[in-house]
């Protein structure tokens, strides 16, 4: 009986729990739940959708891809594509405000600005210091904030053909201070190279390259890093191998440069005033692993079926229950900055979002950091910090004048400032390191000398005096002595580098 007693108490508490869950879940459908929203504007389902099927055709379409092709590749004999700045993207610009006036569309801009790599010359000369007839060098895109750039002069060394550029296909190749040119794309080890003295590596497209899917892009990304190495990497159009054993000079200056863009709006209205608009949006800008190579074949369909949509519904212009709104973006490959811009413009809820207040927090921790930045670059132009005479006055004003925190009880100025001193300095460090051991290993590699002459040809005196120590030897010690003083610096508070 007692067994009995304590399965239907056991049944009681599951129904009573079963219950409470029902009920506790029809309150949160009724009351917590949003309610699903309803257009203003409700759709209409009796309508005849074959006029606009018998406008958007496929040989419309394809007739699109080909005009928005034949404006890309109108460029200044190099560049090619729709990158903001260069010819192509001005001509789609204007091809998108036509073909939205054309439509009847009431035409609005948005404008900004957008920074981009430009190429302000990039060449490769013969022993004669003239271009080579036939041949066109590009740079690869920067390598994070670090764009391609050569010293002024160029980089000079003989040019040396490869077909790969795995170690064991390199023995016997006089690699040291060349320009190499490897006649593929696929798995080029270019910082391989690099770490041998090779001056520069250029690349060429090739059949091992290509792939019997078209939709496979060609392996590029051996080429690119998304680190900041400033080690010159191109792409060769032209019969570069026939210049095989020559001394070559590249020569290329990459910037970065701000280019006006602008947004492109058509509004196709609707029969009455209405607070519901249907969207049709597509980015009309290109870009590629390398900048002045953007034809944007991929990219240009989704902007040809937004002007196709757009010439389309131009006769319902005044008929529809909705504007219909093409949005022609600029700035997408330049981290979306024309969709940014767009909803900047647009937006009306955001601030009612908990994340708002952290990103005005994030805003304003960026605006301090630059007046930061300001304030670095004065105390880096100053001799004050730098002179001994004037070192102890000066780190007592900068321990009385900047504190270690800030009021608000993040990280003041002084330790922002010494933290990235240090980091600064360590990367000198590694500069100066890295010529450190260079001079070891050119050293060892001519078989450790340590003076000019034979040992047992030298008196004692000689033996001691500088002018008779080898110059291999004689440029190790002096990276070596320089070296640990860059690795002091490292520990070192900056008003005390002058000492």
């Amino acid at each position: 009986m007692k067994n009995n007693s304590s399965i239907l108490s056991q049944v009681v508490v599951g129904v009573v729990f079963a219950v409470l869950t029902v009920v506790a879940l029809s309150v949160f459908i009724h009351y917590a739940e949003p309610p699903e929203r309803k257009p203003n504007t409700r759709f209409d389902s009796n309508y005849d959708e074959k006029p606009l099927l018998n406008e958007l055709t496929d040989q419309a379409l394809q007739q699109r891809l080909a005009e928005i092709k034949a404006i890309s590749l109108q460029g200044n004999g190099r560049a090619i594509g729709r990158l903001p700045g260069t010819p192509g993207f001005e001509h789609t610009a204007n091809l998108i405000e036509q073909t939205f006036r054309q439509a009847g569309l009431e035409v609005i801009e948005q404008r900004f600005t957008v920074v981009v790599p430009v190429t302000e010359y990039c060449e490769i000369l013969g022993p004669d210091g003239k271009p080579l007839p036939g041949v066109t060098l590009y740079p690869f895109e920067p390598s994070g904030l670090v764009p391609t750039i050569t010293p002024p002069e160029g980089v000079t060394g003989k040019l040396v053909v490869t077909d790969s550029t795995n170690p064991l296909d390199l023995v016997g190749k006089p690699l040291e201070k060349s320009i190499v040119l490897n006649k593929c794309l696929t798995n080029v080890a270019w910082p391989a190279l690099a770490s041998m003295d090779v001056k520069a590596v250029i690349v060429k497209e090739s059949d091992v390259d290509r792939s019997a899917d078209l939709d496979t892009p060609l392996p590029w990304s051996s080429m690119v890093t998304p680190y900041d190495v400033g080690y010159p990497r191109f792409y060769v159009r032209g019969p570069l191998e026939q210049y095989a054993g020559q001394a070559l000079t590249v020569r290329c200056k990459v910037t970065w440069q701000s280019k006006p863009v602008k947004n492109i709006i058509g509004v196709l209205h609707c029969a009455s005033a209405s607070r519901e608009a249907l969207v049709v949006n597509a980015y009309y800008d290109s870009y590629s692993l390398i900048p002045e190579l953007a034809p944007g074949a991929e990219q240009a369909i989704s902007l040809a079926a937004l002007l196709e949509f757009a010439r389309a519904l131009a006769p319902y212009k005044g008929q529809l229950k909705r504007d219909v709104i093409f949005t022609a973006i600029a700035g997408h490959c330049e981290a979306q900055s024309g969709t940014y811009h767009l909803l900047q413009a647009i937006e009306r809820f955001s601030q009612e979002y908990p994340d708002y207040k952290s990103f005005e927090r994030q805003i304003a921790t960026n605006n301090e950091r630059l007046i930061y930045v300001k304030r670095a670059l004065e105390i880096i132009d100053s001799d004050d910090p730098w002179t001994e005479r004037n070192n102890n006055a000066y780190r007592a004003r900068w321990l009385k004048e900047n504190p270690a925190q800030a009021a608000d009880g993040g990280a003041g100025f002084r330790r922002w400032f010494e933290k990235a001193f240090a980091t600064v300095a360590g990367e000198v460090d590694l500069t100066v390191r890295e010529d450190y051991l260079q001079a070891r290993i050119e050293w060892i590699r001519h078989g450790r000398p340590a003076f000019t002459k034979p040992l047992s040809e030298l008196t004692p005196a000689q033996r001691k005096d500088p002018d008779f120590q080898h110059p291999l030897m004689k440029a190790y010690i002096d990276r070596k002595v320089l070296d640990t003083e860059a690795g002091n610096v490292i520990a070192t508070p900056f008003w005390m580098v002058a000492y």
